[in-house]
């Protein structure tokens, strides 16, 4: 239980480094990526009961809940594999396109400068992802080989970078991407 406990502390941790280290326009006018200014004024300073300001408030905190909620998602299934040191009944397909639902659910929100408590969730999902796609191709090393993990990692690299750039994409792609990716991904 204490293990549990420190590795939560640790993922708390991260959660708050990255929710202060996001540079968006979004959380450089807000008090600890929270709350603004104004709302700080009425909530805190003159004590009055603003709703705006409350919905607000609560909505960010949620948001960043869900975030911090996330980052141990997958932690049982990562367990689990280690345990089992196998990764049998795993869908190889599903964790690809999982992973590349996840990369543009990041970028999308990254290209728009939304706040991080938008899609922080999807940053805490797609590492781990990452780690249980790490432990499928160490589990299976034999349909596995090193150039094919290389050759791999370079689409999920290639196709990040030019989500990232974004100067590739229209408008309507980045609308079809974001809308058909993620969905077939939950097929």
């Amino acid at each position: 239980m204490e293990r549990y406990v420190q590795i939560l502390s640790i993922l708390f941790l991260v959660f708050l480094c990255l929710v202060q280290c996001v540079p968006t326009s979004h959380t450089d006018e807000l008090i600890y990526g929270i709350i603004s200014p104004h709302c700080w004024n009425e909530l805190l300073v003159r004590k009055t009961f603003n709703v705006q300001c409350l919905k607000l408030v609560f909505s960010k905190l949620l948001g960043y809940g869900i975030v911090f909620a996330s980052s141990i998602v997958k932690v049982p299934q990562v367990i689990n594999i280690v345990r089992a040191g196998n990764t049998e009944g795993l869908s190889e397909f599903m964790l690809y396109m999982e992973s590349f639902g996840y990369i543009l659910s990041i970028m999308y929100p990254l290209h728009y400068n939304q706040p991080f408590s938008t899609y922080g969730e999807s940053v805490f999902i797609a590492i781990q992802a990452i780690i249980i796609m790490c432990l499928l191709w160490y589990y299976n090393r034999s349909r596995y080989p090193l150039p094919l993990v290389l050759l791999i990692v370079l689409v999920f690299v290639t196709y990040t970078f030019i989500l990232y750039d974004g100067s590739l994409l229209t408008e309507r792609t980045w609308t079809l991407l974001y809308g058909v990716i993620p969905q077939a991904s939950k097929s």
